[in-house]
């Protein structure tokens, strides 16, 4: 799927509504999945990282900030690390 884009004179991609679909289907991934403490915010927080660094190659208004990466992608990678290295130390409050 692409748009023409007088202003940039190119087809360009629709990535905000990819982005809206692919977050509504993360919302019902996650009402439809058991809610264990803790689970809920860890596939949350996993499945938008991962989805967001995807989606970013999509877009035509970042440029690379650290190899082929944008920022939200490199901020998607930190949170994907944080996200792991937390998964087993989750603390129930």
């Amino acid at each position: 799927i692409s748009i023409w884009n007088d202003s940039a004179g190119a087809k360009v991609h629709p990535v905000q509504l990819y982005e809206a679909a692919f977050d509504a289907l993360l919302l019902l991934l996650i009402l439809l999945r058991g809610k264990k403490q803790g689970q809920t915010t860890y596939f949350y927080f996993f499945g938008y990282a991962l989805g967001r660094f995807f989606l970013e190659f999509l877009r035509g208004d970042n440029g690379p900030a650290l190899f082929f990466m944008t920022v939200p992608q490199v901020t998607s990678i930190l949170i994907l690390l944080v996200v792991f290295r937390l998964k087993n130390r989750m603390v129930v409050l």
